[in-house]
């Protein structure tokens, strides 16, 4: 391959046939493909090539016997036709590259004659349809011959196996070698190249792709005639990005392998377990040294996290030690790795369960763009050969028929089985780094050892013992585009696939010689190992193995009764840890692991009430049901027990009002939520004496709508019969945390009336330095003091449930949901930020133990405590509408059908067109607080059409978080280096790569995005233990997108004033 720099000018000079999108099995064949034909083709990867789905098989070359059976039983003629194209281009992968690719013998075993029967006249069929592509005939084995090849097979019981041959290949290896291949026959290629939109010509067929680079943050465009989409789970979004209207086609399934120590097999054979509980299948499989272990097909979200969990870990053990005569235990793990398999909703389906197994390659009339959708890596030839076929029908002037049928890879030609002998004599390196030299790179290993000539250090092992050498490294990085410490260990080297240990040991190594390479400063390369460090250990905590980077494993070192001692172990301990997260919209109950994974989450909706213009209510029946009812089906859904959870924080909306009988637990009115503005008049009337800040140096917060203290005082003063129950000791107040925490832990049988200092901070009527309910401003509001839940720190036991499926378990964290994310992000330093994207937006930022007084319209209020800690307090800056306005412009002016399809239609167009949306439905809140503003849109011209209206829409958010942010920085006299985002908007794109233009500062995305329920759990974890200390709170946080600013000074104040300039049109609208 080219180098990076050269590749990225040839292809912003070049003008191509074909541009394909996507990096991984499908795309690199398809690029091989069209470039054979004698069609110029450039293909982009957003990441690095054979990333995600592609490097994260079973590492099987295979037809696929549990979809024959599935044909057989069903009837069902597509899941035959599929296993028969795959059985026939099985056979083309061997062959076009030998040396990642051979035959392997696999085992059925049979505890019975009958299963001995229908699995050999099974596989004879399998052998029927393959034909004369077959590899050898499948046969019964003898229970003595099936011990014989796989000694560690089970023999109680065992009547004996059926031996069959399908393929085995090194996924990762195959696809890096077809894109040298592409390289080579002339093609362009780059990765970290991410397709953020595309031009159209005047027939509206796309003809430019506008393209980020993932490294640099830069921007340029690639022409062609034609765009090939092979992003596969990815390839909804390019479709969407061609066609807003197209319908998304694509449902997930997850796939989950263990690496295992080899001595667990002791055999070259591998094995089909054909019956699990859930009808899945298992491979136990010798790879590469190791033992492969993995099945597919659990159902999953681009959204989800791609790590192997303890369930999935102990479901697949649990068929190991059942086949295998080990007992092996999650610290045998050596190795893990999951990836997404996108699978294709058929087009005409009414059951969206009915899903096509095979490739499909869709041609959208509209856009031009041909996407090849699902399929697998074994016919990765004949969906290329496929989608090239359609999309060479919009190059008329270039029709070639296909070459790949029988064409073979780099580094095949003189390539034979013995071939390593020839390294190992000519270069005098050991057989094993001559044996791994030809299974990764065939008769290309001379160019990786010729390295050594000039740089004999070169020769040194990358590892302590191990096969690969740093020539390597340098090869990689130089010849195959290489430009992480991730790439090189995970994809080109496969040390991460073969030993996590192994990989961060040689992090350093590979560290320094990037930099050498590449030109790193020592900073960059200290910040690349860190990273790399710090992401293999996440791996380690998310599968729940409890091994650090030092520690090492070996089956033959263990006593035979650990295993049992660490199960013992693990029943004294939970295992996970619960939040309820209480929102505006919705109520959420999940399960995260130690590592803050998410291991259950159930979700439901409530109903949002509007009595009058500007009055919101909640039924707090309604959310009560719907609490218990996440909360069971979370647990159930996973089989989980109330000891598996060591306890269970709460999160909620903040501010919105509850008042009910404690002796019926009926509530005597709605909820009345926090964006209600029914008190308006009250608010003038209390700012009348003293101005809108007459409470704000006691309380931190000025005179407003949006606080709990006027809306109690609106009930007690409205609903009949409300102030006398009140005095008379029979009414209890609170938020939502409150509410639940009292029906959680008894309800009206002594429940626990609490709340803690973040949620009290909210209702403007604690104190802020005393932490307790303030008398005089009590008097002033006439509420009685006996309606008061008692304040209580935001970590630690308050009860514990009464609740069936979580019966006893302790309700241990409660943190306003703001506060919460604060937590969850691990913002425990002064100077630290985050910014929720929701509903509204919500900023805060901690300011330690000292509460700072705002001058700018900002709140201050209580970040967290922790038990007996001194309290934490935060500057916080709330935006009324943000989410909102997508959903107003979705709901009320249908311009979309779903939410996520504003950031597509604000794609169509380069900029806002001059228009600016001012979203101040309910008033404006921070750093304004004008109850009178209303919204406008402002800047419409006859120019101005929907894209127009859509970029607008998103760009008020980045507009006001703006504003709150230098709000921020002005009060604190901290200046942020970034901001930590969390909620719903961060995964649109094109909103944060505006909102760090428009901010002038990096952007930054956790890995684990939930972190407003994840900030609940870690207080709870923190209070019963389960959690050390915040500092294992800050291990957790890891890095997953950053966005950098790319926008020019000028531009960027110029669109700031034109917002400024909008925001005052809303002003004084009410009168």
């Amino acid at each position: 391959m080219r180098s990076r720099t050269n590749a990225m000018q040839a292809i912003r000079d070049g003008t191509f046939d074909l541009c394909i999108i996507g990096g991984g099995a499908t795309g690199t064949g398809c690029a091989l493909d069209a470039q054979l034909r004698g069609l110029s083709t450039v293909l982009l990867e957003a990441g690095d090539f054979v990333s995600h789905t592609s490097t994260a098989s079973t590492k099987l070359v295979h037809g696929g016997v549990r979809y024959l059976q599935q044909a057989v039983n069903d009837f069902d003629y597509g899941q035959y036709t599929m296993v028969r194209k795959a059985l026939h281009e099985r056979i083309h992968i061997l062959r076009a590259a030998p040396f990642l690719a051979h035959p392997l013998e696999l085992l059925v075993p049979c505890f019975s004659r009958w299963e001995l029967f229908y699995y050999t006249i099974g596989m004879k069929v399998y052998d029927w349809i393959a034909g004369k592509a077959s590899l050898f005939p499948s046969r019964m084995l003898s229970k003595a011959e099936s011990l014989r090849r796989m000694p560690s097979l089970r023999s109680e019981k065992l009547v004996g196996t059926v031996s069959y041959a399908d393929g085995q290949f090194d996924d990762a290896r195959f696809g890096l070698t077809l894109a040298q291949t592409f390289s080579q026959q002339g093609g362009e290629l780059l990765n970290y190249a991410r397709v953020t939109n595309f031009g159209k010509n005047s027939v509206g067929k796309l003809a430019v792709a506008d393209v980020e680079d993932q490294l640099t943050g830069e921007h340029f465009e690639v022409h062609a005639k034609v765009f090939v989409n092979c992003t596969g789970p990815f390839a909804d979004h390019i479709r969407l990005m061609a066609n807003p209207a197209m319908p998304e086609r694509l449902r997930l399934s997850k796939g989950v392998h263990l690496i295992l120590p080899s001595e667990a097999t002791q055999s070259e054979s591998a094995m089909l377990v054909p019956k699990t509980e859930d009808g899945r299948v298992v491979f136990i499989i010798p790879w590469l040294g190791r033992l492969l272990v993995g099945t597919t097909d659990d159902e999953a979200t681009l959204t989800d996290e791609m790590v192997v969990t303890p369930p999935e870990i102990k479901y697949l053990l649990k068929y190991v030690n059942k086949y295998l005569n080990v007992n092996l235990n999650p610290n045998d793990v050596v190795s893990a790795f999951a990836g997404l398999r996108p699978l294709v909703r058929s087009k005409n389906a009414v059951d969206t369960k009915k899903l096509i197994r095979d490739h499909e390659v869709e041609v959208d009339d509209l856009s031009g763009l041909v996407s090849v959708l699902g399929g697998k890596w074994t016919t990765y030839r004949a969906m290329a050969e496929d989608g090239i076929n359609h999309a060479q029908q919009a190059i008329p002037e270039k029709q070639a028929p296909c070459r790949t049928l029988d064409f073979v890879l780099t580094g095949t030609e003189g390539f034979s089985p013995d071939y390593w002998k020839q390294l190992q004599q000519n270069y005098r390196v050991s057989s094993e780094t001559a044996r791994h030299l030809s299974q990764k790179f065939g008769t290309n290993s001379p160019k990786v050892l010729d390295l050594t000539k000039q740089e004999p250090e070169l020769l040194q092992a990358l590892t302590e013992g191990g096969a690969p050498i740093l020539a390597e490294v340098v090869y990689v990085i130089r010849e195959e585009m290489a430009q992480t410490i991730e790439d090189v260990l995970l994809r080109r080297i496969g040390v991460q696939f073969h030993s996590w240990k192994e990989a961060s040991d040689a992090a350093p190594v590979v560290g320094q010689l990037l930099a050498r390479e590449l030109g790193w400063t020592d900073e960059q390369t200290d910040a690349a190992v860190a990273a790399y460090s710090s992401s293999i250990q996440h791996l380690f905590q998310s599968a729940g193995i409890e091994r650090n980077l030092t520690d090492d494993v070996s089956l033959r070192e263990r006593s035979p009764q650990s295993y049992g001692e660490t199960m013992r172990m693990g029943e004294q301990m939970a295992d996970y840890i619960g939040a309820i997260d209480q929102g505006t919209t919705s109520t959420r109950f999940m399960v995260f692991d130690r590592s803050g994974r998410i291991v259950s989450s159930v979700q439901k909706e409530h109903e949002q009430i509007y009595p009058k213009p500007g009055w919101v209510e909640h039924d707090p029946a309604e959310i009560w049901r719907r609490t218990q009812e996440v909360i069971r089906e979370a647990m159930e859904s996973k089989g989980l027990r109330p000891s598996d959870l060591a306890g269970i924080g709460i999160t909620n909306q903040r501010e919105t009002t509850l008042v009910w009988n404690k002796k019926t637990g009926q509530s005597v009115y709605n909820a009345i939520v926090w964006q209600d503005m029914r008190v308006q008049d009250t608010v003038a009337e209390f700012s009348a004496n003293g101005g809108q800040d007459r409470y704000r140096g006691k309380t931190g917060l000025p005179l407003a709508t949006y606080f709990s203290g006027l809306k109690l005082r609106w009930i007690l003063n409205n609903v009949p019969g409300a102030r006398a129950a009140a005095e008379a000791g029979d009414l209890l107040f609170g938020n939502i945390d409150t509410f639940l925490i009292w029906h959680l832990t008894g309800g009206v049988n002594n429940g626990v009336h609490v709340t803690d200092v973040t949620n009290a901070s909210r209702t403007q009527l604690m104190d802020l330095e005393t932490l307790n309910w303030d008398k005089d401003i009590l008097a002033e509001f006439n509420i009685p003091a006996s309606v008061l839940p008692r304040i209580v720190s935001s970590s630690e036991v308050y009860g514990k449930a009464i609740l069936g499926p979580i019966k006893d378990v302790p309700i241990a964290g409660d943190l306003g949901d703001q506060q919460a994310a604060l937590f969850g992000q691990a913002c425990f330093k002064p100077g630290e930020a985050k910014n929720t994207y929701g509903t509204g937006c919500f900023m805060l930022l901690n300011t330690g133990h000292k509460a700072v007084p705002s001058k700018s319209g900002l709140l201050t209020t209580l970040a967290y405590k922790i038990g007996n800690k001194p309290a934490v307090y935060a500057l916080e800056g709330s935006i009324a509408i943000t989410g909102a306005l997508v959903q107003w412009v979705r709901d009320n002016l249908s311009m979309i059908e779903k939410s996520q399809d504003i950031e597509a239609l604000a794609r169509t167009v380069p900029d806002n067109g001059g228009v600016y949306i001012v979203p101040a439905f309910s008033g404006l809140f921070a750093p304004y607080w004008k109850a009178d503003a209303r919204g406008v849109i402002t800047g419409l011209t006859r120019f101005v059409n929907k894209g127009h209206m859509a970029r607008a829409v998103l760009e008020a958010t980045a507009f006001q978080v703006r504003e709150v942010l230098d709000a921020m920085e002005k009060d604190s006299g901290i200046e942020l280096e970034n901001l930590r985002t969390d909620g719903g908007m961060v995964y649109n794109d094109l909103l944060m790569q505006f909102q760090a233009d428009i901010l002038n500062k990096p952007v930054v995305r956790p890995v684990v995005h939930e972190t407003t329920a994840l900030g609940a759990a870690y207080a709870a974890g923190l209070a019963t233990g389960f959690m050390k200390d915040t500092d294992e709170v800050v291990a957790n946080w890891a890095e997953d997108r950053r966005w950098n600013p790319m926008m020019a000074e000028e531009r960027r104040a110029s669109l700031y004033h034109f917002w400024k300039k909008a925001v005052t049109r809303s002003f004084d609208w009410v009168e």
